[in-house]
């Protein structure tokens, strides 16, 4: 499920982590801003069946369920 949780970031219009850590925050960069911005933020549940993105600049915040 993390490349399909990566996908829906991508699928967004953001660059996601390279690596998503189950059951840990992990901050990343805002839309169109450089790599080095963390205004963006990800969580992938430990059950990996969902998670969430969220961008602090923009407003988004988007949660994935998958029912597998």
């Amino acid at each position: 499920m993390c490349e399909a949780f990566k996908d829906a970031i991508r699928a967004a219009g953001y660059a996601p982590p390279d690596i998503i850590t189950t059951g840990k925050i992990i901050a990343f960069a805002g839309l169109n801003k450089p790599k080095t911005n963390k205004a963006a933020r990800c969580f992938l549940f430990p059950d990996r069946r969902g998670g969430w993105f969220q961008d602090f600049t923009t407003g988004l915040f988007e949660v994935l369920m998958w029912l597998h």
